[in-house]
C-alpha cells in the first residue's frame, strides 16, 4: 500500500468510512428532480432578463429618438408661424385674440379738440411725430380728433394710418384756406 504524505498509512477502514460519508452525502432522486427544477427555473428566469435586456433601448438610440423629437418640435414650430406649412401639416391657426377697443369718451374727445388747435398752428413733420407719439396721445384721442374732422377711421386701422389720415386731412384744410385767401399765415410743410 500505498504511504501518506502525513506519515500514517491509510487503513482500508479509514477508506471505507470515507467513502461511505461519500455515498451518503450523494443526494436522492427527489432532491435530483428538485434541483433540476430549481436550476431549470433559475435559467428561464435569467433568460427572460436577458431577452428585456434586449429589447432595452441603448444610449445611442435613445439619442436618436431625442434629435428626431427635436427636428419634430422645430418643424411645428415653424409650422405655427407659417401658415402653409401648417395647413400642409394639418395644423389649425387659433384666430388671434382681437383686444376691443373702449369706446371713445367725451374726456377723449375734449382732448382731441384741444389737440387739434395745437396741432394745426404746427408743421406737417411735427404733427405726425406728435400723433405717433403714444405718451402724447392716446388710441381713443386719434380716433376723437378723425371723427371731429369729419374722417370714419375702421376698426382695424392702426395708430400710424389714423395719424396719416389726420395730418392729410389738417394740411388739405391749410391748403384750400390758403387758396381762398383766409389764412395768414401756414407753417411751411413739406408733405
Amino acid at each position: 500500500m500505498a504511504k501518506r504524505s502525513g506519515g500514517g498509512s491509510a487503513g482500508p477502514r479509514a477508506l471505507i468510512a470515507r467513502l461511505g460519508a461519500t455515498v451518503s452525502a450523494l443526494p436522492s432522486e427527489a432532491e435530483k428532480r428538485e434541483a433540476q427544477a430549481n436550476l431549470t427555473a433559475l435559467i428561464e428566469f435569467l433568460t427572460d432578463i436577458r431577452q428585456k435586456l434586449q429589447t432595452l433601448p441603448s444610449l445611442e438610440e435613445v439619442s436618436e429618438i431625442k434629435r428626431a423629437a427635436d427636428v419634430l418640435e422645430a418643424l411645428f414650430a415653424k409650422a405655427e408661424r407659417d401658415p402653409v406649412l401648417g395647413s400642409v401639416l394639418g395644423m389649425r391657426r387659433q384666430p388671434a385674440v382681437r383686444r376691443s377697443r373702449s369706446p371713445v369718451t367725451s374726456e377723449d374727445q375734449a382732448k382731441a379738440r384741444t389737440a387739434l388747435e395745437t396741432l394745426r398752428t404746427l408743421p406737417s413733420d411735427e404733427i405726425r411725430s406728435n400723433l405717433l407719439n403714444p405718451d402724447r396721445h392716446s388710441s381713443n384721442v386719434l380716433r376723437a380728433m378723425a371723427a371731429e374732422m369729419g374722417l370714419r377711421p375702421t376698426e382695424k386701422m392702426g395708430r400710424e394710418a389714423l395719424a396719416q389720415q389726420i395730418v392729410t386731412r389738417i394740411v388739405n384744410d391749410r391748403g384750400y384756406r390758403a387758396l381762398r385767401g383766409e389764412d395768414e399765415a401756414i407753417p411751411s410743410d413739406a408733405a
